[in-house]
């Protein structure tokens, strides 16, 4: 093994796993707007809008759905 090798630890496979990664994400985007030409951009983040539906509920004054089903939870046990 060369020292130069031994000098990557794996750090190529490292890049080339999260390059296989975002181009899935891509692929994925691109599939579920298929008509929107700038899709493979949403690589990061799938979700499109900001309606009220997609959005954090925080930035409303909300709690999400996993914080109300914690207290409930938390209700439930005394």
């Amino acid at each position: 093994m060369s020292r130069e090798m031994d000098c990557n630890n794996g750090k190529d496979q490292k890049r080339a796993d999260r390059r296989e990664q975002k181009d899935r994400k891509k692929k994925q985007a691109s599939e579920i707007y298929p008509e929107d030409d700038e899709a493979e951009t949403l690589g990061d983040h799938i979700k499109h809008c900001s309606c009220y539906a997609c959005r954090n509920p925080r930035k409303d004054g909300q709690k999400t759905r996993q914080e109300l089903k914690n207290e409930l939870n938390h209700l439930d046990d005394f």
